[in-house]
């Protein structure tokens, strides 16, 4: 997939250290950063031959991953709520990783589910 930056510049970084800079030239856009670049797409990116308005909405589950995973906490504790046995969080009260994988639609790491976590206990 190639995109271009809107703003001049876009800066997409990752929680494991890497990161990429996108311009205002069309450049392919790693996988592992296609996530994060796809909820750019209303205000900062272009995707190369894709007009935005041809773009589903809900490519970007939310305007940031945390926040997206966030919501996808509370609605694992609604459904603990209603269902104890549902197995949604582990013994020691936290989200089940592999539950929250599955509700939220990709490969969340321990230490993205731990700060949407604290964000979800504020």
């Amino acid at each position: 997939m190639r995109m271009r930056s809107l703003v001049g510049e876009t800066y997409i970084a990752l929680l494991d250290g890497s990161s990429i800079v996108i311009g205002d030239a069309y450049r392919d856009v790693p996988i592992k950063f296609r996530r994060e670049a796809l909820m750019l797409l209303e205000t900062e990116l272009e995707i190369e031959g894709i007009k935005k308005e041809d773009v589903i909405q809900e490519t970007a589950p939310a305007h940031s991953p945390e926040l997206h995973l966030v919501n996808v906490i509370k609605v694992m504790r609604e459904e603990e709520e209603k269902d104890p046995n549902c197995d949604n969080f582990t013994n020691s009260g936290l989200p089940n990783l592999n539950k929250l994988r599955s509700k939220a639609g990709y490969n969340v790491s321990k230490d993205e589910m731990l700060i949407a976590w604290e964000l979800s206990n504020r």
